[in-house]
């Protein structure tokens, strides 16, 4: 059971009781936190559980405007999992791969990673509307799951974050 009341499967155990099962972990309702789950498993008499957390998958920077050249922010990303290199993919404005940066290593349970500040482009850009794909892929690939990606207008008036169009393609 999952959170004390949905049956998500059955099974069997060996013979030192030891269960090993496969599960999708509930849809992440909310947009920032974390949230315990509990699972139980039982033969009809004895209940074993365990608990875990679920997080939303996010990826944000702040500031969020500011001349591009010299623009330095601070990554704040959740939900892509432990232990993992976290990367972030330019788009340029007519949708070609340009660069990919790695920002840093989630360091705790559900993926977390807040950066110092760091140059938002280490490279020479361009005008218009660049995507931002964050993941926790090495290469840039348009199908890598989970990712986020976020959008970043530079005009010839400044340079924002373009809120319009701000996706996030979850696990699985």
């Amino acid at each position: 059971r999952l959170g004390g009341r949905r049956v998500i499967g059955r099974g069997t155990t060996d013979g030192k009781g030891r269960i090993r099962a496969r599960f999708t972990a509930p849809r992440y309702r909310g947009t920032r936190g974390t949230r315990e789950v509990t699972l139980s498993v039982s033969d009809g008499s004895r209940v074993a559980t365990t608990t875990f957390r679920l997080s939303p998958l996010s990826a944000s920077f702040s500031p969020r405007s500011g001349n591009p050249a010299s623009l330095r922010v601070r990554w704040r990303v959740l939900g892509l999992g432990p232990r993992r290199g976290v990367y972030v993919h330019y788009l340029d404005p007519k949708g070609r791969h340009r660069r990919t940066v790695r920002i840093g290593t989630s360091d705790r349970v559900c993926g977390a990673l807040k950066t110092g500040p760091i140059a938002l482009f280490p490279f020479r850009w361009s005008y218009g509307t660049w995507t931002l794909q964050i993941d926790g892929a090495r290469r840039f690939s348009p199908r890598t799951r989970p990712r986020l990606e976020i959008t970043f207008a530079i005009t010839r008036e400044g340079a924002s974050l373009a809120a319009t169009r701000r996706r996030a393609a979850p696990r699985g």
